[in-house]
């Protein structure tokens, strides 16, 4: 159908132009109205679960390649000088034009101070933020797959450096790189926990305490294991008579000073004891050391006596 130039000047012309079945022919369509209302609107009755209506945006090349520009839909406005600016922008694009190996390509792009930039690309196997494009989520990123070191896991660093994934049970934190894995808080005197459940609940095991420049233990946490045929050890740091390890609020401590070892009561009252008790029994004492003000002495008929060449 052709529109005559009387038909064009009016919408009941056009309407009916456009309403047959003939295909119709422009080379440039505008369309201009002062209201807020749509200004074209395409309706299809058809009932079928088929897509429709359908716009095609054809690049009719004879001579197609990877990283051509095919349609492209530009949202215009005005700047505060009265200037016309694409303030926004969507363009396919081809990845691969191999026969039966198409890939396609959406690309988003928006003004970035005063400048058209690419922010975002769909690919056929992954979506790319570009150009430092924040991502900023008011809800959930979600998995749903379990993962595994080589696969569905949240990847930091060019190289997978670190790599963040939950598989069966289980979750991981994996550290790839040559460096070391640092968990820190960065708030001033603040803390770390590490938290467990207890009971159906969770509870507060052990606290890496900034302010204090403590670690403290939680929940009755009086037992620490090595597993299997592993051996639990204890550094000191320097050669001081700083505390390695205390017990009950420093009543009972364990340290080092030069190159001797110690094991101390720090009791304030007199008569406090260092007893190596038999492990058959709680009230068979082996070996008693009490305090007195005439020095330390064996009590109760303990006998203390050293073997061999000692």
């Amino acid at each position: 159908a052709t529109i005559s130039a009387t038909q064009w000047g009016y919408v009941g012309g056009l309407d009916q132009a456009l309403t047959t079945s003939s295909t119709v022919t422009f080379a440039t369509v505008n369309i201009n109205t002062t209201g807020t209302d749509a200004i074209l609107t395409l309706t299809s009755t058809d009932t079928s679960s088929s897509a429709s209506p359908v716009i095609d945006l054809i690049r009719d090349s004879s001579s197609p390649a990877s990283a051509d520009y095919l349609g492209q839909i530009k949202f215009k406005g005005e700047n505060s000088s009265g200037g016309s600016v694409v303030y926004s922008k969507i363009t396919g694009k081809i990845d691969d034009e191999t026969a039966s190996a198409e890939d396609g390509i959406i690309e988003f792009a928006v003004q970035r101070n005063s400048s058209q930039t690419i922010v975002m690309r769909l690919k056929h196997d992954k979506l790319l933020l570009l150009n430092s494009q924040d991502l900023e989520v008011d809800g959930k990123i979600k998995i749903t797959a379990d993962g595994s070191s080589s696969d569905n896991f949240i990847s930091v660093g060019a190289s997978d450096d670190l790599k963040l994934y939950h598989a069966s049970n289980n979750s991981y934190v994996i550290n790839t790189a040559v460096g070391g894995l640092y968990l820190e808080n960065a708030v001033t005197d603040g803390g770390i926990f590490l938290r467990a459940d207890r009971g159906g609940s969770q509870a507060n095991y052990i606290w890496i305490d900034g302010n204090d420049e403590e670690i403290k233990m939680f929940e009755d946490l009086s037992i620490i294991k090595a597993v299997g045929s592993s051996k639990l050890t204890m550094f000191a740091l320097n050669d001081t008579s700083e505390d390695i390890f205390t017990i009950d609020a420093q009543d009972t401590k364990y340290g080092s000073a030069g190159t001797d070892i110690f094991l101390s009561n720090m009791q304030g009252s007199n008569n406090q004891r260092l007893v190596l008790v038999d492990g058959s029994s709680s009230t068979a004492d082996m070996f008693q050391l009490r305090y007195s003000t005439d020095g330390f002495s064996s009590v109760d008929n303990e006998v203390f006596s050293v073997a061999g060449d000692g």
